[in-house]
């Protein structure tokens, strides 16, 4: 770069003199203010010395006209001419057309207008200043790596981005546009080739203003050469006569700008990241690229671009594959992001790839799993998933999602999906460019993470643990997900039957105790009738009634327990009913998801399987799904193993409970006896027991007194175990490990409940 020409864009000059020394007292030389000639003289002697060197030349068209007046262009010209600036002056020619007529050869353009970045070629450069004196340089590689668009490409994108706000396009929006459909002028005279239809209505409606862009910043097609005058690179302008010049004009602070910059700072090209290398596979070349670089491997991450978080519903986009460190290639699978292959071809190709011995890596591969397989592509061998992975070594981390896992890892900052993707959008109305970088990234570092992961289970010795249990799991999962799960639909209807006719008592019970009718699924109605009772009116206060506070007043008032009673019923109801509507022809497919807890309690997200587990759902799925539900009868017998309490082994085969009946503590005959007692052994608190069971203070206070006494065996185990939860940092029990974050936290919240999801492991509820 030292031994390039430099074409100094004038137009700059003349902006940044008039913003710079706006309302600055005027330089007058006899009749003459000089002051935006002073600097202008002075930003080009900046730059020139900022650079250090004399192969330099001034570049005057009709922009610097617009910034100011003819007679005071003409001056500079004149004054750059007295002082040996060679100069390009072409008055009615734009800058674009003047630097696109230069000769062949070696250039460096110095400006601050992005038009000029479409010249921008191996041999030409371009220096792009900003509003602040920074600057960037690019060539044509580096405008392709910044930009996403070809240097041809970016009048286009300017003449879709400039202009008024309602016409024009976002920077993201043009680029998508361009990198998805070529050739703009075609398209704005033609649209009816896009297949959004916002972005088509706006370029009919707008069609005349961005053909007229378009015309604003193409350069025109090159005619004659301009001739540069031979540049001497031992010439300087530190002259005798150049000296007498500025003394003339009253330019006598700049003469210490003359002489040459003896450290000129080095012009750095912005560069990308030399250790990434992501490849988009738009060609049948490329394509046998991704193939022979994949089955050469023996492990090889995958991650999907799709446009849902359903996976049984979100249409594929396309796939992104990495099989080492800063390498990835992302295929997609929509038309106008294809080149010369199909979409058949593509999906074709996948499904070669991942039905072969490759080991594949996903983070939550779930997902994955089941969005491919429902476009035809089965992955054969799940080898590891990192989400997964960070569950088993860590148990309760608030956050699993890639960006949050590969920040605290790997150290690395990576864009999640909506970060990049607004709400109501889809990863195919941002730039392509954008695409390919997220894609490739989301598989290059999930690679990375898998070799720090597995060092971890093995460090943690949970290793074959997560191989054998817990990626088997999430095969079975994934196939439930595909293939559905068979569900007694009898059963469930009989269900429905009989929770509507309890509702429906229920509702009655609160008539009948109130003495009046109202809905008590309204919160207006509740706060009426609540506020006609004294005393529930001065428990209540300014408070809203939600669900919690509607349970702390259940503990004194009949109607109020009624009413929580009702509204629990009509929960389950509603769970109930959305389980099935999901039922397709004796069949339900759920969604499940793996991390929600860290005691291993099965959940799905939809529908809510396991949500109501007192109402007999159970008895409507095959075993393998119904031995998921929760059973608090089990629990304390897998507790009185633990703890060798004889005493609780006892109770639990004897028809009806020997504690807390209802003559005892006044316990109603419809709380779950099972589930109480394991609460309190677990270690709630005596505050949640109130809420949850609906009993005062004083009741519970009793039950937990005589619970500690009667199994005093059951209590001093759970003690036990939880002292050694924390000195550990883990619990362990039938051969398996669970480690848990929490229990290690400084935060006794979080340490409190960490040690409640250790026991709640053990006992498998």
């Amino acid at each position: 770069m030292q031994h390039s020409v430099f074409i100094v864009d004038s137009t700059f000059l003349f902006v940044t003199a008039h913003r710079v020394l706006y309302e600055v007292p005027a330089l007058v030389v006899g009749n003459r203010d000089n002051t935006e000639l002073f600097g202008i003289i002075k930003y080009f002697l900046r730059i020139r010395n900022t650079f250090g060197t004399n192969r330099y030349a001034l570049a005057v068209g009709e922009e610097a006209y617009a910034e100011t007046e003819a007679p005071a262009v003409q001056r500079a010209v004149s004054l750059f001419k007295r002082l040996g600036v060679p100069v390009l002056h072409r008055r009615h020619s734009r800058m674009v057309d003047i630097c696109d007529a230069l000769p062949t050869g070696s250039y460096c353009l110095v400006t601050q207008s992005e038009i000029l970045l479409s010249l921008a070629t191996e041999a030409r450069e371009v220096v792009l200043f900003d509003g602040k004196g920074n600057y960037k340089t690019f060539d044509r590689d580096i405008v392709i790596s910044r930009y996403g668009l070809a240097p041809e490409s970016i009048p286009d994108m300017l003449a879709l981005t400039t202009g008024l706000k309602p016409k024009s396009f976002t920077k993201r929006q043009a680029l998508s546009i361009i990198q998805r459909y070529g050739n703009i002028r075609e398209l704005i005279q033609d649209p009816t080739q896009v297949a959004s239809e916002q972005v088509r209505r706006k370029l009919e409606n707008e069609k005349t203003f961005f053909l007229q862009q378009l015309d604003r910043f193409k350069p025109v097609t090159r005619r004659t050469r301009l001739r540069i005058p031979k540049l001497d690179p031992n010439h300087g302008l530190n002259t005798t006569s150049n000296r007498e010049v500025l003394r003339n004009h009253g330019f006598h602070s700049l003469l210490r700008m003359l002489p040459s910059t003896k450290k000129a700072k080095a012009i750095v090209p912005v560069s990308t990241d030399p250790d990434v290398n992501y490849h988009a596979v738009k060609s049948a070349e490329d394509l046998n690229a991704l193939v022979k670089n994949v089955q050469g491997s023996r492990i090889c991450s995958v991650d999907t671009e799709t446009s849902s978080t359903d996976p049984q519903t979100a249409q594929l986009f396309g796939i992104s594959f990495s099989t080492r460190k800063g390498e990835a290639y992302y295929l997609p699978l929509v038309e106008e992001d294809l080149g010369d292959i199909s979409v058949d071809t593509a999906l074709s190709t996948v499904t070669d790839i991942l039905s072969g011995s490759v080991g594949v890596v996903g983070h939550n591969l779930k997902y994955d799993y089941v969005v491919l397989r429902r476009h035809g592509v089965t992955i054969r061998n799940v080898h590891f998933d990192t989400m997964l992975a960070v569950h088993e070594c860590h148990g309760d981390w608030d956050q699993l999602n890639l960006p949050a896992v590969a920040k605290k890892l790997l150290g690395k900052h990576i864009t999640g999906y909506r970060d990049i993707v607004a709400k109501h959008k889809t990863i195919l109305d941002i730039p392509f460019t954008e695409l390919l970088t997220h894609a490739c990234t989301d598989a290059d570092v999930t690679l990375q993470l898998y070799y720090v992961l597995k060092k971890e289970l093995a460090k943690r010795r949970v290793l074959a643990q997560y191989n054998n249990n817990t990626l088997s799991h999430m095969a079975q999962l994934a196939d439930w997900e595909c293939t559905g799960i068979i569900v007694n639909t009898e059963k469930l209807t009989e269900l429905r039957r009989t929770l509507h006719l309890e509702t429906d008592n229920a509702r009655k019970a609160i008539k009948a105790s109130s003495g009046t009718s109202f809905n008590p699924d309204s919160e207006a109605d509740l706060t009426k009738v609540l506020g006609a009772d004294d005393t529930l009116c001065s428990l209540l206060g300014s408070r809203r009634v939600t669900s919690r506070v509607l349970e702390e007043l259940a503990i004194s008032s009949n109607l109020v327990r009624l009413v929580v009673q009702y509204r629990r019923k009509q929960k389950k109801l509603r769970v109930l009913e959305e389980i099935m509507r999901s039922c397709k022809s004796g069949r339900i497919y759920p969604i499940f998801k793996q991390t929600s807890n860290c005691y291993g309690r099965l959940v799905a997200a939809k529908p809510r399987l396991f949500e109501c587990t007192d109402v007999s759902l159970e008895s409507c799925f095959p075993k393998q799904l119904s031995k998921s539900y929760p059973s608090a009868k089990q629990a304390l017998e897998r507790m009185s193993i633990h703890s060798k309490d004889r005493l609780l082994a006892q109770d639990l085969k004897l028809p009806s409970w020997p504690m807390y009946t209802q003559d005892a503590y006044g316990v109603p005959s419809d709380v779950d006896r099972e589930k109480l007692l394991l609460h309190t052994l677990i270690g709630y608190t005596n505050a949640t027991l109130q809420r949850e069971f609906l009993l005062s203070q004083s009741v519970v206070a009793s039950i937990r007194h005589d619970i500690m006494v009667r199994y005093s065996k059951s209590v001093g185990w759970v003690t036990a175990f939880r002292e050694r939860a924390l000195r550990q940092g883990y619990v362990s029990a039938n051969r398996k490990r669970r480690w848990i974050a929490g229990l290690q936290s400084a935060n006794l919240q979080k340490r409190e409940k960490a040690l409640e999801a250790a026991v709640r492991w053990v006992l498998e509820y």
